[in-house]
């Protein structure tokens, strides 16, 4: 596993290489008939249509759990499942998962005519480290008139795995030992440091007049499932997050960026930087990859 000094220091390699990517994307989020898709294609699509308030979530988790050492390396596991008040014509779970704050992996399930989903998926690693996971719940539904409606929840962890010469790796989610703490305060701090020099360096590359935004990382969304967007109300909120996932999944997740270019590699990049514009009229999702291209994702707000 690369260290964050590794990969910062090949980002910054690879500035003078690559031009920043600007996709403009709209979520749809009318009532209408959803195409035939059905997911068996090689390229699923998530939508988020308007939200129903007769189907809940009444479960939803992404967790981290140790599983073993081997050698100089050891495993962790991650299960994320999901439980709707009853069943839906689709369900779908997408999760990120970062170590040290560069995307490691990407999680996509889905299901037809379900409640639940669960998936669980192994992973090794190597060193101290911390992991972060956001996973968007989402749930499609079909009606009688032919109308789609949506529901949708977030979910989150976040683990230290701490190692030692002299001891066997552990896993905190709250530092309790003096080493605990330290180590914590170490990898935080190695992580946002890592994510402001990228913020600054995306800020300065796309002419972003930061004054004019108010900034979420997209590891802290889930935040937002129960409280407003500065500006915006509960309802209005709800409505953008769910285009931030569409936008997310189709351009962070699947890589897809303007035909005929091919899929971009994600793996590897920085965390989303959310931007919503004061004056309600758009938002902006800044990232850049392992191979230090700048990517600017911008969608209109609809009031």
């Amino acid at each position: 596993m690369l260290s964050p000094k590794k990969i910062l220091f090949t980002m910054f390699f690879f500035i003078s290489s690559f031009i920043g990517l600007v996709l403009f994307f709209q979520s749809n989020l009318e009532n209408v008939q959803s195409p035939t898709r059905l997911l068996k294609k090689s390229v699923p699509s998530l939508q988020v249509f308007p939200l129903d308030q007769s189907i809940e979530f009444s479960q939803v988790n992404s967790t981290f759990t140790f599983e073993k050492e081997r050698g100089n390396s050891y495993f962790i596991q991650l299960k994320t499942s999901s439980l709707t008040t009853t069943p839906t014509y689709l369900r779908q779970d997408v999760a990120l998962i970062y170590s040290n704050g560069i995307l490691l992996d990407k999680v996509y399930e889905w299901e037809e005519n379900v409640s639940s989903l669960e998936y669980t998926m192994t992973m090794e690693g190597e060193g101290s480290t911390r992991y972060d996971v956001i996973t968007f719940h989402h749930a499609e539904i079909h009606h009688h008139d032919r109308y789609i409606t949506s529901q949708y929840a977030m979910s989150s962890d976040q683990v230290y795995i701490l190692t030692s010469a002299f001891s066997a790796p552990t896993l905190f989610r709250e530092a309790h030992t003096n080493t605990q703490k330290q180590w914590q305060r170490i990898l935080d701090r190695a992580i946002n440091d890592q994510w402001r020099l990228q913020k600054n360096h995306l800020f300065q590359f796309f002419r972003v007049d930061q004054k004019q935004y108010d900034l979420i990382p997209l590891t802290e969304l889930h935040m937002y499932q129960h409280h407003s967007f500065p500006y915006f109300s509960e309802e209005e909120t709800k409505k953008i997050i769910g285009g931030v996932w569409e936008g997310i999944y189709r351009h962070y997740i699947l890589g897809i960026t303007n035909p005929p270019d091919e899929p971009i590699d994600t793996k590897g990049s920085t965390v989303p930087i959310l931007l919503l514009a004061k004056d309600k009229s758009h938002l902006k999702i800044l990232f850049r990859t392992a191979q230090g291209k700048e990517i600017q994702l911008i969608q209109t707000i609809n009031p």
